[in-house]
């Protein structure tokens, strides 16, 4: 029969993470990922490795988030997750932004075919640091009709008031 525990357990975690409390997240999530190993529930191995990349890009832990997002890659292609595989792409993509890698963060931002509003955010942000102002004009002018919410208006707001006053 199904056993709940190792769901429990990734949940635990994933609330911790959302909470911004990493070290208990991951102490869940190992947990989680342990058993749900031992039980054969590769779909929560998969949740535990996200959430846990997830947590060392917040802490700026590059090397452990590769390792997990590998794992977690291997785990997506296998269960055929594609929408898991574009996360974690946009999310290494957005750790390097965050860590002072913007030619990486380019490549990746720029090559999508059909950007999404926080591609297009980034993306404005790779411009911006690259000293492309034009070009991060035009991507936040792009993501702007996208913005349903206030946040992502206020996300937008800012990188356009910094692109108009550069000092």
């Amino acid at each position: 029969g199904f056993s709940p525990f190792p769901m429990v357990c990734y949940m635990a975690g994933y609330r911790q993470y959302v909470l911004g409390n990493n070290t208990l997240a991951l102490e869940y999530l190992q947990r989680a990922c342990r058993m749900a190993a031992e039980e054969g529930y590769a779909h929560v191995m998969l949740l535990c490795y996200v959430t846990m990349g997830n947590c060392y890009s917040n802490t700026r832990e590059l090397r452990q988030m590769e390792k997990h997002y590998t794992i977690a890659r291997r785990l997506a292609q296998d269960l055929h997750r594609d929408e898991i595989l574009r996360g974690i792409d946009y999310n290494l993509a957005s750790s390097r932004l965050e860590c002072g890698d913007t030619a990486a963060a380019y490549g990746y931002f720029s090559a999508l075919a059909a950007p999404g509003i926080m591609d297009l955010h980034k993306l404005a942000i790779c411009h911006e640091q690259l000293g492309h102002r034009e070009q991060a004009l035009a991507a936040v002018q792009q993501a702007e009709p996208m913005a349903s919410g206030e946040m992502e208006q206020r996300m937008l707001a800012l990188v356009r008031y910094r692109l108009e006053h550069p000092d």
